[in-house]
């Protein structure tokens, strides 16, 4: 197991101290864990799951859920068993189709990788459900206060729909709600999880609550890894050192876990 402490080396210092000081000894599965998710946790699962990629080490990272690790040119074996944040998308068309909400207008922010994907599978998968995405609007986080009622406004001037879905982090879902007080009244809003912990975010609006902590995504890592583990034979040649990569592993074992 990689502990989330060592986040603080740069990729470099983690590939020969730690991948290739530790981490690689003959382990037919790696474990990624940390008790408090993180940015320094992001930071170590993504460079770690691409250093083991290259030695096809089948990895799990707990409790992670950006789209970005669902990449498998850039992480060919690393398996999340949470579900990533555009996956909310199919949440949020579910509580529409339940309440009759049929037109819908959607705010994302410019830059963000999850929220992008957010938007791509809400938007390909709404004709299934009978609704209409009249519009999805791309804010831009680094724009000042004015920037951004400016551009709030020129674009709700052509939008009928009185139903706004929004997916932001925190901090940028923070700054929205503190210049759109035009904009809270008579709408409904749905917002994605993070959002809705703004601390002021209105009264009214509706939101997942996905209620996964690290103790529940421990457990259903273990799940994933008993799984895996269960085609082992016992003759894997899993590599020691960074050394050497094995053609029978690479080949044949990692591919036969990874299934």
């Amino acid at each position: 197991m990689v502990h989330a402490g060592y986040a603080n080396k740069s990729n470099s210092q983690l590939m020969s101290d730690t991948i290739c000081g530790s981490v690689l000894n003959g382990s037919v599965v790696v474990l990624l864990y940390s008790s408090i998710p993180s940015h320094s946790y992001l930071r170590l699962a993504s460079s770690t799951s691409l250093s083991l990629g290259f030695y096809r080490v089948p990895t799990i990272a707990v409790g992670l859920r950006e789209d970005e690790l669902n990449k498998k040119r850039l992480y060919p074996t690393l398996v999340t068993s949470t579900p990533s944040f555009a996956d909310e998308s199919s949440v949020f068309l579910q509580l529409l189709t339940t309440l009759n909400y049929g037109q819908v207008s959607l705010i994302t922010m410019r830059g963000d990788s999850n929220g992008l994907r957010f938007a791509q599978k809400l938007i390909n998968n709404a004709k299934l459900h009978k609704i209409h995405v009249q519009k999805q609007i791309v804010l831009d986080g680094n724009s000042n206060v004015t920037q951004l009622n400016e551009s709030l406004t020129q674009h709700f001037e052509e939008i009928t729909s009185n139903v706004i879905l929004l997916f932001a982090i925190k901090k940028d879902a923070y700054r929205l709600f503190s210049i759109c007080d035009w904009l809270l009244k008579g709408k409904v809003w749905i917002v994605n999880e993070d959002a809705s912990e703004a601390i002021n975010a209105p009264n009214g609006l509706l939101a997942p609550q996905l209620n996964l902590d690290m103790e529940e995504a421990m457990r259903d890592s273990l799940e994933t890894l008993r799984n895996g583990l269960e085609v082992i034979t016992g003759d894997e040649q899993p590599p020691i050192s960074c050394a050497k990569k094995r053609d029978q592993w690479t080949n044949q074992d990692s591919p036969r876990i990874l299934k």
